[in-house]
């Protein structure tokens, strides 16, 4: 029996549990750029600066509004304005010197990177996390959003291999529910976990229907000592992201003067 089911075992087997380590270029780290996860350009052409990063007549109002001393208020807009670009914060010292020149340009101030390196540390910046948004709308990575990007994953995995498609998958999910995103390693490690956990399942599922081939299928597999770590870029687009492109959703009126 085991003979004659050996060439279908080692399809199942290869669609389950295929692991670059086994590939002759060995293993392949995923990289941000093997995704669509939202990312800075490193030479912004001056189209992309204007489009993307210039502040709105009623950003430039919050701005005004959220902070007393100009330092703060380049630190605000650049925390906002690269937000909306990515879908995730991060500090201005990450932010190319191309995007908080033209920042600085735009609001008439003078950049500092003293100044900003002080606000990134500042108890203000961490207000302004919560004033970003809610003038934007949008939810920070919480328990919920797990809940969904994980149940997300799980379904991706069911019909999806390669760990990039998995996590395109939950970031469209969690963009279009307004949340936040995660750091791309918790995006890497919970898609990995869940591709694993959905492939024993199903391996779980063959196993049982097979019965007494089944059985032949668990020595095959566990003879092959395949397992599920690692992953392929495979034909993911390396391109750069359009981003989440988060647009306000609140007034700025309530918020308070930091």
């Amino acid at each position: 029996m085991y003979t004659e089911i050996k060439p279908i075992i080692r399809i199942i087997a290869g669609l389950a549990f295929q692991s670059p380590a086994n590939s002759p270029t060995g293993p392949v780290t995923l990289q941000p750029s093997d995704t669509a996860y939202p990312r800075f350009k490193s030479r912004p052409t001056d189209v992309e600066l204007k489009r993307f990063y210039t502040p709105t007549e009623s950003e430039r109002l919050f701005f005004e509004e959220a902070t007393r001393s100009a330092g703060a208020r380049l630190g605000f807009a650049v925390l906002l304005k690269t937000f909306q670009r990515l879908g995730y914060f991060v500090p201005s010292s990450a932010v190319p010197e191309a995007i908080v020149e033209h920042i600085a340009s735009a609001l008439g101030e003078a950049l500092d990177r003293d100044v900003l390196g002080h606000y990134d540390s500042s108890h203000a910046r961490h207000k302004h996390l919560r004033a970003v948004r809610a003038f934007l709308g949008v939810k920070s990575f919480d328990a919920d959003a797990k809940v969904l990007l994980l149940q997300a994953f799980n379904d991706a995995a069911l019909t999806k291999e390669d760990l990039a498609d998995i996590i395109n998958v939950g970031i469209e999910v969690l963009v279009r529910h307004r949340f936040e995103l995660p750091a791309f390693d918790t995006l890497l490690r919970q898609a990995r976990t869940r591709r694993a956990a959905t492939h024993q399942d199903l391996f779980a599922q063959i196993n049982q229907a097979l019965g007494e081939s089944g059985g032949a299928l668990s020595m095959y597999c566990s003879s092959s000592a395949m397992t599920p770590a690692g992953s392929a870029p495979g034909t993911t687009s390396s391109k750069t992201p359009p981003g989440p492109q988060f647009t306000a959703r609140a007034s700025c009126s309530s918020v308070t003067t930091i």
